[in-house]
């Protein structure tokens, strides 16, 4: 998911393209090229300031700066400008789906042999300074991607390794499109209090430490109440959702993994909640759904393990919490 004030990827809106991208290249990040040659460990990522992980990636002949989402529904969503340059091969209401022959990340192949787009119809710039995102294909990918934050890089590979001082939590793939797995976490602020352990899931696409979503029909009392009686949570109201945003004091994450809190971190919590008009039934989505978002994830090297269906965290470039935690499986 790629902006904390959509509530699911099912449900992005569309995009606005200025004439001048279809001639110009795609958000001013487009070039055209032949094969990749980028070693398996050549940077190839940057996290922006808003926290978002930027990754270069072929798609075809065309070399693309794309939102890497792991909350993205298991697809490539594009820019209307670029999926144009692409092969369309059906409509389906306000998107268009296009054939790819080829796309990777580090020379590696992600497996998309499709991406959607999304009609010109919205000022909303949905790919914030990129192309659009990028999402395992949940579905079909048996490999590992891991996110390395200390070497800005991902790779795709399929060697079954855990490196030293991981924690290791069970993963579980939703419908092909989602990956949850239970990760307690205790947050606080002033003197309250919110704990969480039940099935959250892994969004690399929200820039909130933590994010709630509810539906008319499902709600979380705990949840409700830790927003509702925090003083000044930021309120913004909008046709389809209301959404509530605060600054955690801590956030205490499972045994043996230590605290952040707000002296060396940005402990942005958000709820959402869906108004009738806008909910769908049928949506894959867990509500009440519990995300965590780049905000706690940044802090680790990370291994989705899509293979062996587990949720590695190893080590990585901030040194603010405890990385050698027991194994959780």
């Amino acid at each position: 998911m790629t902006q904390d004030t959509n509530p699911a990827p099912t449900a992005l809106l569309t995009a606005a393209i200025a004439t001048i991208l279809l001639t110009a290249g795609c958000a001013g990040n487009t070039s055209s090229t032949g094969n990749s040659t980028a070693s398996p460990h050549e940077s190839n990522f940057i996290l922006t300031d808003e926290g978002r992980i930027h990754v270069k990636t072929q798609v075809d002949t065309l070399i693309l700066t794309l939102i890497f989402d792991s909350g993205g529904a298991g697809e490539m969503t594009l820019e209307t400008a670029c999926a144009r340059l692409l092969n369309a091969v059906v409509t389906e209401g306000l998107h268009r789906k296009n054939r790819i022959d080829s796309a990777s990340i580090g020379g590696q192949n992600t497996g998309n042999t499709y991406a959607w787009c999304l009609s010109p119809n919205s000022d909303q710039d949905i790919f914030p300074g990129s192309d659009g995102i990028i999402c395992p294909q949940y579905a079909i990918d048996r490999r590992i991607w891991e996110i390395n934050m200390t070497n800005s890089y991902i790779r795709i590979h399929e060697r079954d390794t855990v490196p030293p001082g991981a924690a290791i939590f069970p993963m579980r793939i939703e419908s092909g499109r989602y990956l949850y797995t239970k990760f307690p976490v205790t947050v606080i602020r002033g003197c309250d209090t919110l704990k969480t352990d039940r099935e959250i899931l892994i969004d690399y696409g929200s820039t909130s430490a933590l994010w709630f979503e509810h539906s008319p029909l499902h709600s979380d009392p705990a949840v409700m109440e830790f927003f509702t009686s925090s003083p000044q949570p930021q309120a913004v109201e909008k046709e389809w959702f209301e959404e509530y945003t605060l600054m955690a004091d801590k956030i205490i994450l499972p045994d043996g993994m230590g605290t952040l809190t707000s002296s060396t971190d940005s402990l942005k919590i958000s709820l959402t909640v869906l108004n009738e008009d806008y909910y769908y039934e049928e949506s894959v989505l867990k509500y009440p759904a519990a995300i965590m978002g780049i905000g706690i994830l940044r802090h680790w090297n990370v291994m989705l393990d899509l293979k062996n269906k587990r949720l590695i965290l190893f080590p990585g470039a901030r040194a603010t919490v405890n990385t050698a935690a027991p194994s959780y499986t």
